[in-house]
């Protein structure tokens, strides 16, 4: 034995190094695979989601339902949940109603902003005491900007936004600075009648083929897309998000050469074509400032 210790002493003294070596490292695993998995996690939290549904009611007046995949959904974990509008087919006709819709989207949550529908405004006070916010306002969360509008404040189809939700909007555009978005939550996509660069998506004889009923007239030419372009020359990009998207079309993606950004999308009320509606799913990294969004079919939604 000792001859051999002799004729091989570096070999000897070389796996007794790599012994420990080895035995440090597998010490120390532990600790990088926690490093490892802090560091991914941390990755993924910087990442926000906010997911954007709407039009999700059925034709069932006596039920008052909204699509039953969406039941079985848990939306709690998304940052921000914003509802377009049209949830059932009178939403807020009845206390039970809005009692049916508050246990899925939990409407009062700081995380929930609803721009109500034509189907959603029966009772618009009964609809505060359940979100606890007024029908109209704006917020800023993770260097966005968001202003929720109420498009059903006149009858007839006259879908204007004027007296304060028109000062909102003047106040927004001239103090906005820091906000790398403007994002315009509503309903109705009144932004299509009388833009030239929309003519394309207007359908004969009706400028909403999102939805089944027509929009008569609109202030948003004259009064609205002039403030929203001062804004986006400020490098501030800006989103029209609208709701009243389904029946007819299930989504809505266009820039027009201003570089505002039209977005919409819904799901369609009849069983046999429900299969095509489409959530809008935005991935927002509030350090780089980066927005992302896809059309997501509701069945491939996460959470249930």
């Amino acid at each position: 034995m000792k001859t051999n210790r002799g004729l091989y002493p570096a070999f000897t003294l070389k796996n007794k190094k790599n012994t420990k070596r080895l035995r440090y490292l597998k010490h120390l695993f532990p600790v990088f695979s926690t490093l490892f998995l802090l560091f991914f996690s941390c990755k993924e939290k910087d990442e926000k989601q906010y997911l954007f549904l709407a039009h999700t009611r059925t034709l069932d007046s006596l039920k008052q339902s909204m699509d039953p995949r969406l039941e079985k959904k848990d939306f709690s974990k998304y940052d921000l949940l914003l509802l377009g509008g049209d949830i059932t087919e009178e939403t807020s006709k009845k206390k039970g109603t809005l009692e049916y819709v508050n246990r899925i989207f939990n409407l009062s949550s700081d995380r929930t902003h609803w721009a109500l529908g034509n189907h959603d405004n029966a009772d618009t006070a009964l609809v505060r005491t359940f979100t606890r916010k007024p029908i109209t306002y704006s917020f800023h969360q993770n260097g966005i900007t968001w202003a929720v509008l109420y498009t059903q404040e006149k009858k007839d189809w006259i879908c204007t936004l004027s007296g304060l939700q028109l000062q909102m909007l003047r106040n927004i555009t001239d103090t906005i600075q820091k906000s790398s978005h403007l994002i315009l939550l509503m309903h109705k996509a009144i932004w299509l009648r009388d833009n030239p660069e929309l003519k394309a998506y207007t359908g004969k004889g009706r400028y909403d083929w999102a939805c089944n009923y027509t929009i008569t007239k609109t202030n948003w030419a004259q009064d609205i897309l002039p403030l929203l372009r001062k804004v986006q020359n400020r490098g501030i990009e800006v989103i029209c998000l609208a709701g009243d998207f389904g029946n007819n079309k299930t989504t809505f993606n266009v820039q027009t050469s201003d570089g505002i950004r039209y977005l919409g999308c819904g799901i369609p009320v009849r069983d046999e074509k429900r299969s095509e509606g489409r959530a809008l799913l935005f991935r927002h990294h509030p350090k780089t400032k980066k927005l992302r969004w896809e059309f997501v079919p509701i069945e491939n939604l996460p959470g249930g």
